[in-house]
């Protein structure tokens, strides 16, 4: 279903008006509350990726202030629990169900919808920086393999990018969690990837000079 309904955002020949109009329509499905579950399971594997379809292709300005942050704290969610899928095989569902390069997708695309959060809608992101930070920094010392390349960029660029707010809530919590991001993103620096290497270093820059 998720893989459908990004194929639908996608047709060129659609207009901006009835990508709003799809998004519309599957929201509510797609922000109703299911019950827990351990890891990441096919039928929340869709949820996710049809919300990261939304936000990367819907003009956010036509959502609304409350399904923003709705759609915001979901995807939080659910990155939390593909990076932890991603890392460990506890759960029986993750391993039957979904690979690792489904999950390693979810996670860009995830990524992806969380950076144009931020960029255009930082007050959707920024109550969730405390949960956010530690999944980059984990991010980035867990992908060293050259096909999580974009994930690793995407979460490096994630990073700059709270760097450079201008919120003081925000200015506050970089200071704090500095030693903890220059710390962990020396592994970075010797990753087999030169763009990866290059961003490491523009980011260590700037959190470093964070006063």
């Amino acid at each position: 279903a998720g893989s459908a309904l990004g194929s639908m955002f996608n047709v060129e020949t659609g207009s901006p008006f009835s990508k709003q109009r799809l998004a519309h329509l599957v929201l509510p499905v797609v922000l109703c509350s299911p019950g827990q579950s351990v890891g990441m399971i096919r039928t929340e594997y869709g949820r996710m990726l049809c919300a990261s379809h939304v936000i990367c292709n819907t003009p956010l300005v036509a959502l609304g202030q409350k399904k923003l942050c709705e759609l915001a704290q979901l995807v939080v969610g659910g990155l939390e629990k593909t990076v932890e899928s991603s890392i460990s095989s506890t759960s029986e569902e993750t391993r039957v169900h979904i690979d690792r390069d489904e999950l390693l997708s979810l996670e860009t695309i995830l990524m992806a919808s969380l950076l144009k959060l931020y960029e255009m809608y930082p007050s959707s992101i920024i109550p969730h920086l405390g949960d956010i930070v530690p999944l980059l920094l984990l991010i980035t010392v867990t992908s060293t393999k050259v096909s999580t390349t974009p994930l690793h960029l995407l979460a490096l660029q994630l990073l700059l990018s709270v760097s450079n707010s201008v919120d003081d809530g925000v200015i506050h919590f970089c200071k704090a969690y500095k030693p903890k991001v220059l710390t962990h993103l020396e592994k970075s620096l010797d990753h087999s990837s030169s763009h990866v290497r290059q961003a490491t270093v523009q980011v260590r820059n700037f959190w470093s000079i964070i006063e």
